[in-house]
């Protein structure tokens, strides 16, 4: 029933599948837009601002990540989370040689990250990282990433 190339490929994707969108709700709005900004704002602390969580790097780790995060349930508030990579695709690399063959579609090797962040509350900044400020001695801040 097929070659074991297509046999190998449908795997595969049933595999990046269950992966990608495992735990993604159909609520909440879209906060998955590419930011256009030079820099996140400063992550705020104390007792008027709500905890934020930034992941750097869109890999399996840091997408698995920011999704977990999201699902969690909170005791206090939930925090904002935010994933930030340089590139606005998430890459599949196991399904290279599928997308070379013809065989696999580039949104199925390498989904926009607003795509599959898109029914999440997660957000999205397509930047690079330059810097990451610890936080100040006075605890105004939690930190900076430039």
């Amino acid at each position: 029933a097929g070659s074991p190339i297509a046999w190998k490929r449908d795997r595969r994707l049933a595999a990046f599948s269950s992966i990608t969108t495992s735990g993604l709700s159909e609520e909440g709005g879209s906060n998955a837009e590419p930011s256009s900004g030079a820099e996140l704002s400063p992550l705020r602390t104390g007792p008027s601002s709500a905890p934020r969580v930034v992941v750097l790097g869109g890999g399996f780790g840091g997408l698995n990540t920011a999704l977990k995060l999201s699902e969690l349930k909170w005791d206090q508030s939930t925090p904002e989370i935010t994933l930030v990579d340089v590139s606005e695709r998430f890459l599949f690399k196991p399904l290279m040689y599928e997308l070379i063959t013809g065989e696999a579609t580039l949104d199925q090797v390498a989904p926009l990250f607003r795509d599959l962040l898109g029914p999440t509350p997660v957000r999205f900044v397509n930047q690079k990282v330059k810097d990451v400020t610890l936080a100040d001695v006075g605890g105004n801040t939690a930190g900076r990433i430039h």
